[in-house]
Order: C-alpha cells, then structure tokens, then sequence
C-alpha cells in the first residue's frame, strides 16, 4: 500500500484511479480473498442473503445526488484543468500549501462544497 500512495504522488488523478481499480481487481482473485469470502458465507449461514437484502441500502438520497452532480460539474470545470499547475507548485515547494488549492477553496465555498470538510473539522476539534 505505501508503493500504491507513492507511485500516485506522480500520477494524474485518472492514472491513479486506474491503478487502484486494476490492484483491487487483482486482489479479488486472489485466493485468500476467496477463501475469506467463503469462510464468512460458510458462518453466516443460510439467511445471509436476506440479511445483506434488507439492511444494505445503497441508494443515494437526493441531497447526495444533488451534491454529487455540483461536485462532479466543479471537478471538471476547475479541479482536472489545473492538476498540472498542482504538480508544477509540488515541485518547486513541496512542504508549502500550494496557491491552486487555495483558489479552489475560495471558489468551491460559495458552492456549498467545502463546507462538509470545514464541518468535520469543526467535529474533530469539539467546536
């Protein structure tokens, strides 16, 4: 996994995304994957299809639906167009903020975006 984070400090994000769909792709061929599964279906029993039936709801409530496609609409206005200039600032100062990222938060706040990352830190600190 330490490979997987360092190879994708190089990558765009496509290439990085491509590279963890084929590992996690890859892993679930293997045989301990497999045998895992079995073990758990073996010990769940014969109700376990019911059971993943009714509690797993996977269904997206609108207000994620709403957020996902503002999200989606600003990634590709904003965020794809500028991964180089995120790279180009890495490089010349790696340990510094990166003024992109910067000018993104400006413009994604209005948007209602940010504000999740903003409330959880606002969880993480008790305020």
């Amino acid at each position: 996994m330490k490979r997987q984070v360092y190879d994708a400090m190089f990558q765009t994000l496509a290439e990085s995304f491509e590279n963890s769909e084929q590992e996690m792709l890859a892993s679930l061929q293997c045989e301990d994957f497999k045998e895992g599964v079995a073990h758990f279906i073996e010990k769940a029993g014969s109700g376990l299809h019911w059971k993943i039936e009714r509690v797993m709801d996977f269904e997206l409530s609108a207000k994620t639906q709403e957020l996902q496609l503002r999200l989606q609409s600003f990634m590709d206005a904003h965020v794809y167009p500028n991964e180089y200039r995120f790279h180009e600032e890495v490089e010349r100062e790696r340990w510094k903020p990166t003024r992109i990222v910067e000018e993104l938060k400006l413009k994604a706040t209005p948007r209602g975006i940010v504000e999740f990352v903003l409330a959880r830190r606002r969880m993480r600190s008790g305020g």
